[in-house]
């Protein structure tokens, strides 16, 4: 992950702090200090945190366990005192402990923010404006959500290379294509939400004509893969939020992520 602008917490050293975190096994721990060595760098120069307390947390998977530890260490980086509570079960837990002040910072996406806390159904087509509208109606909340940054992290649809050579799959448009002509060998694996949030499958299925047999969607976390993919890559995309901004914006903002789906070709009509 290559995050740019000096100015940015996150963004100024996450290169730099990922690898240190990698070669020293992460050595956070969650409810604990950061047990990493970091000092100033392109960021935290004269380390304005100094003797500032925060508090980080994330939800209990790899790519949020990641960016809220470096947002740890680049706090620590730059003279605060940190408590790392990474690794909380489930998006409530860890959005309740920003929304209530028991955290000061988290990385969180704008759709999963918009669609499952705000209670939206249909997510904002153009990732600066989703961005926006989030942070407008959070603002109620006591929550800011400070700006994001170009890495952009999204649902993807993905064949193996014999399958795809087998059915002829380069787009989104080819595999509407075999939902149509073969639907037997049109099935899909994901999460149960990517089949029915409408920045998910729905969202796709519409714009492309996908018409996907019932049952031909496989929960994959009840389910082995079928041997007739595409299997969707599930990610997500967000931006960094966090509570009391004042208490974490001394050498800089911190950088987060947009939501964008990406798709290969345009959808018909």
């Amino acid at each position: 992950m290559r995050l740019t602008r000096v100015r940015t917490v996150v963004a100024g050293a996450g290169a730099l702090l990922l690898a240190a975190a990698g070669l020293s096994g992460c050595g956070l721990t969650s409810g604990s200090p950061p047990a990493d060595s970091v000092q100033p760098g392109s960021i935290g120069k004269g380390r304005p945190l100094e003797g500032v307390q925060l508090t980080v947390t994330s939800r209990e998977f790899t790519e949020q366990i990641i960016p809220g530890q470096i947002m740890g260490l680049v706090f620590k980086a730059a003279g605060a005192e940190v408590l790392d509570r990474t690794n909380t079960q489930g998006s409530i837990g860890a959005r309740e402990a920003v929304k209530s002040g028991a955290a000061d910072g988290m990385y969180e996406y704008t759709d999963t923010a918009w669609i499952t806390y705000l209670g939206h159904t249909k997510p904002v087509a153009d990732p600066y404006e989703q961005w926006e509208a989030v942070r407008d109606e959070d603002r109620r909340n006591g929550i800011t959500w400070l700006p994001a940054a170009p890495l952009n992290n999204t649902y993807a649809l993905v064949a193996n290379r014999a399958n795809a050579q087998k059915y002829r799959l380069r787009s989104l448009s080819d595999v509407a294509r075999l939902t149509k002509k073969d639907p037997g060998a049109a099935t899909i694996c994901g999460g149960s939400e990517f089949s029915v949030r409408e920045d998910g499958l729905p969202g796709v299925a519409k714009p492309y004509g996908f018409a996907l047999r019932r049952g031909n969607f496989r929960d994959a976390l009840r389910s082995r893969t079928s041997p007739h993919r595409p299997t969707p890559g599930v990610h997500h995309s967000g931006a960094a939020v966090a509570r009391r901004p004042g208490r974490i914006h001394g050498p800089g903002r911190v950088a987060g992520r947009r939501t964008r789906l990406r798709v290969p070709d345009r959808p018909r009509g």
